[in-house]
Protein backbone atom coordinates (compact mmCIF):
# COMPACT_ATOMS: atom_id res chain seq x y z
CA UNK A 1 0.00 0.00 0.00
CA UNK A 2 1.27 3.44 -0.92
CA UNK A 3 0.83 6.26 1.56
CA UNK A 4 1.57 9.98 1.21
CA UNK A 5 2.73 12.41 3.87
CA UNK A 6 4.69 15.63 4.17
CA UNK A 7 8.47 15.37 4.23
CA UNK A 8 10.59 15.40 7.38
CA UNK A 9 14.33 16.20 7.53
CA UNK A 10 15.19 12.51 7.85
CA UNK A 11 13.62 11.94 4.39
CA UNK A 12 16.02 14.30 2.60
CA UNK A 13 18.78 11.73 1.81
CA UNK A 14 16.32 9.28 0.23
CA UNK A 15 14.63 12.08 -1.74
CA UNK A 16 18.00 13.31 -3.03
CA UNK A 17 18.87 9.76 -4.13
CA UNK A 18 15.53 9.34 -5.94
CA UNK A 19 15.90 12.77 -7.56
CA UNK A 20 19.35 11.86 -8.89
CA UNK A 21 18.34 8.38 -10.08
CA UNK A 22 15.15 9.54 -11.79
CA UNK A 23 16.90 12.54 -13.37
CA UNK A 24 19.65 10.30 -14.74
CA UNK A 25 17.05 7.86 -16.05
CA UNK A 26 15.16 10.63 -17.87
CA UNK A 27 18.17 12.65 -19.00
CA UNK A 28 21.05 10.21 -19.44
CA UNK A 29 22.76 12.74 -21.70
CA UNK A 30 22.86 15.32 -18.84
CA UNK A 31 23.32 13.44 -15.56
CA UNK A 32 23.45 15.42 -12.33
CA UNK A 33 24.81 14.72 -8.90
CA UNK A 34 22.11 15.67 -6.43
CA UNK A 35 23.02 15.58 -2.77
CA UNK A 36 21.01 16.56 0.26
CA UNK A 37 22.10 20.21 0.08
CA UNK A 38 21.06 20.51 -3.58
CA UNK A 39 17.74 18.77 -2.86
CA UNK A 40 17.06 21.18 0.01
CA UNK A 41 18.00 24.19 -2.13
CA UNK A 42 15.79 23.08 -5.05
CA UNK A 43 12.77 22.55 -2.80
CA UNK A 44 13.23 25.54 -0.48
CA UNK A 45 9.92 27.30 0.25
CA UNK A 46 7.96 24.46 -1.37
CA UNK A 47 5.51 21.97 0.06
CA UNK A 48 7.17 18.56 -0.34
CA UNK A 49 5.10 15.40 -0.11
CA UNK A 50 6.53 11.91 -0.20
CA UNK A 51 5.15 8.51 -1.12
CA UNK A 52 6.12 5.46 0.87
CA UNK A 53 5.44 1.78 0.34
CA UNK A 54 6.25 -0.79 2.98
CA UNK A 55 8.03 1.90 4.99
CA UNK A 56 10.37 2.72 2.08
CA UNK A 57 10.35 6.13 0.42
CA UNK A 58 9.56 5.64 -3.27
CA UNK A 59 8.85 9.12 -4.65
CA UNK A 60 8.25 12.79 -3.93
CA UNK A 61 6.62 15.89 -5.31
CA UNK A 62 7.32 19.53 -4.48
CA UNK A 63 4.90 22.36 -5.05
CA UNK A 64 5.50 26.10 -4.92
CA UNK A 65 2.13 26.86 -3.39
CA UNK A 66 1.78 30.61 -4.21
CA UNK A 67 1.75 29.73 -7.93
CA UNK A 68 0.36 26.16 -7.71
CA UNK A 69 3.55 25.21 -9.57
CA UNK A 70 4.65 21.58 -9.49
CA UNK A 71 8.41 22.01 -9.39
CA UNK A 72 9.38 18.34 -9.00
CA UNK A 73 7.73 14.95 -9.22
CA UNK A 74 10.12 12.01 -9.14
CA UNK A 75 9.65 8.30 -8.53
CA UNK A 76 12.37 5.74 -7.86
CA UNK A 77 13.04 4.23 -11.31
CA UNK A 78 13.03 0.75 -9.76
CA UNK A 79 9.36 1.37 -8.89
CA UNK A 80 8.02 2.88 -12.11
CA UNK A 81 4.58 1.83 -13.34
CA UNK A 82 3.19 1.05 -9.89
CA UNK A 83 0.91 4.09 -9.66
CA UNK A 84 3.21 6.07 -7.36
CA UNK A 85 3.49 9.06 -9.70
CA UNK A 86 -0.28 9.14 -10.18
CA UNK A 87 -0.88 9.09 -6.43
CA UNK A 88 1.61 11.93 -5.89
CA UNK A 89 0.09 13.95 -8.74
CA UNK A 90 -3.46 13.55 -7.40
CA UNK A 91 -2.31 14.59 -3.92
CA UNK A 92 -0.46 17.61 -5.34
CA UNK A 93 -3.57 18.63 -7.29
CA UNK A 94 -5.69 18.41 -4.13
CA UNK A 95 -3.25 20.48 -2.07
CA UNK A 96 -2.56 23.22 -4.62
CA UNK A 97 -4.74 26.30 -4.16
CA UNK A 98 -5.32 26.67 -7.94
CA UNK A 99 -4.95 24.46 -11.00
CA UNK A 100 -1.54 22.85 -11.01
CA UNK A 101 0.97 23.70 -13.71
CA UNK A 102 4.57 22.73 -14.41
CA UNK A 103 7.37 22.98 -16.93
CA UNK A 104 8.42 19.71 -18.55
CA UNK A 105 11.57 19.29 -20.60
CA UNK A 106 10.45 18.80 -24.20
CA UNK A 107 12.70 15.74 -24.54
CA UNK A 108 11.10 13.99 -21.53
CA UNK A 109 8.52 12.07 -23.53
CA UNK A 110 7.71 9.68 -20.68
CA UNK A 111 6.72 12.59 -18.43
CA UNK A 112 4.78 14.33 -21.19
CA UNK A 113 2.76 11.14 -21.83
CA UNK A 114 2.19 10.76 -18.07
CA UNK A 115 0.74 14.26 -17.71
CA UNK A 116 -1.33 13.94 -20.90
CA UNK A 117 -2.81 10.69 -19.56
CA UNK A 118 -3.94 12.69 -16.52
CA UNK A 119 -5.68 15.31 -18.68
CA UNK A 120 -2.96 17.96 -18.57
CA UNK A 121 -2.57 20.12 -21.66
CA UNK A 122 0.58 21.65 -23.12
CA UNK A 123 0.96 25.35 -23.77
CA UNK A 124 3.74 27.92 -23.80
CA UNK A 125 7.26 26.78 -24.70
CA UNK A 126 10.72 28.09 -23.91
CA UNK A 127 14.34 27.17 -23.22
CA UNK A 128 16.44 26.76 -20.10
CA UNK A 129 19.82 25.32 -19.12
CA UNK A 130 18.63 21.81 -19.95
CA UNK A 131 17.04 22.64 -23.31
CA UNK A 132 13.51 23.29 -24.59
CA UNK A 133 10.59 23.01 -22.17
CA UNK A 134 6.81 23.09 -22.43
CA UNK A 135 4.33 24.45 -19.89
CA UNK A 136 1.88 21.75 -18.84
CA UNK A 137 -1.41 22.69 -17.15
CA UNK A 138 -4.00 20.74 -15.19
CA UNK A 139 -7.44 20.40 -16.76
Amino acid sequence: MISVREITPRDHPACAAIFEAAWTDAFSESPRTIGVAEFAAETRDELVIIATSGGKLCGFASIYMPDSFLHHLYVDPAQYRQGIGSILLREAMQRAPDKLRLKCQHSNNRARRFYAAHGFVEGEQGDNTYGPWVLVMAP
